[in-house]
């Protein structure tokens, strides 16, 4: 029995041995390495011209930021599945004993996550080239918003998918794989960082450094809540303020401006419902706690924003994250 342990530990040290040459001979011939992907549906799925796919190979140990996604790839298909590709990473970039995840996610046309999965792979496996075979799945979403201090851009949403999150901030999505991290939950890419920690944000966007707090809908005040609203259909656009109501309506060729002293406002259950107080004329603006997609351009808006007036009903969102039109 001793004798088969030593004999296995001798073949296995042989076995990293040869490994470990053949896969540096091959970083040396090939620095831009070909991994074929393949990406099945269990499900039936018929892919619209609308749907994007975005496939990223993840170092999830990176020391440094740039160096977390090392090879990606997006496109909209033309076929159905199963979906192939090629990622090109650079052989400098993989070592032999790290493992390293790959991230595939199917978007809608309006950029929300419609499928996604992931797969660790060893990083001999890539060296050599081996295809790599990846199932997506319907993810359940975990939709939360954040309120930054930021005056201009002052929401962000994060959608978590497990070891995948949608960052959504100054009106782009941006799909970010999850990092190894000591405490709390750290997504991120070569450019944007977001580290959670229960009801904080810590985000590194760009070139700067700001966190954002976790915003529950009851814990608005709707005395002092301001925000933008708009539909479709005929156009109206509504904006909010600690002074004001401003209503453009009939696609913007009139327009109402109420003094917030003559608006009402109270809670119903999940709604924020704003009332005019007046003999003349009667409006009501209700805003729950539901996600507004547009379907004429597509956005998306945290809330669902409804204007009742003379016995008419029009539809909107409030607080736009998603803008198609940028």
């Amino acid at each position: 029995m001793r004798l088969l342990n030593k004999n296995s530990i001798i073949i296995l040290a042989i076995s990293f041995v040869l490994i470990t040459t053949l896969t540096i001979d091959i970083q040396a011939s090939n620095p831009d390495l070909e991994i074929p992907i393949n990406l099945t549906y269990s499900e039936e799925l018929i892919l619209s011209p609308g749907h994007t796919v975005k496939v990223m190979l993840v170092d999830q140990s990176a020391s440094e930021q740039e160096d977390t996604i090392i090879a990606s790839q997006e496109w909209r298909p033309e076929d159905q599945f199963p979906l192939e590709t090629t990622l090109n990473p650079a052989s400098t970039l993989i070592e032999v004993n790290e493992n390293y995840m790959l991230v595939a996610v199917i978007k809608s046309e309006n950029q929300m996550p419609v499928l996604k999965g992931t797969v660790k792979i060893p990083g001999y496996h890539l060296i050599i080239g081996s295809q790599v075979d990846l199932t997506v799945k319907q993810p359940v979403e975990k939709f939360h918003v954040f309120k930054t201090e930021n005056a201009e851009d002052n929401y962000l949403a994060m959608n978590f998918f497990g070891e995948v999150a949608q960052f959504i901030y100054k009106g782009q999505s941006h799909i970010l794989p999850q990092l190894i991290s000591a405490s709390g939950a750290r997504y991120g890419n070569n450019e944007i960082v977001a580290w959670n920690k229960g009801e904080e944000l810590m985000i590194n966007y760009q070139e700067d450094e700001f966190p954002a707090f976790h915003l529950e809908f009851d814990s608005i005040d709707p005395e002092t809540f301001t925000f933008t609203a708009r539909g479709q259909e005929p156009g109206w656009q509504l904006e909010v303020t600690e002074e004001e109501v401003i209503l453009d309506f009939d696609y913007a060729m009139n327009q109402l401006k109420i003094d917030r002293d003559y608006v009402r406002v109270e809670r119903e259950e999940d709604k924020i419902i704003y009332s005019v107080m007046s003999s003349f004329f009667d409006l009501e603006i209700i805003i729950t706690n539901e996600r507004h997609f547009d379907i004429m351009s597509g956005e998306l808006y945290l809330y669902t924003a409804e204007i009742k007036s003379n016995g008419q009903r029009q539809n909107g969102g409030a607080i736009r994250i998603i803008r198609k039109n940028i």
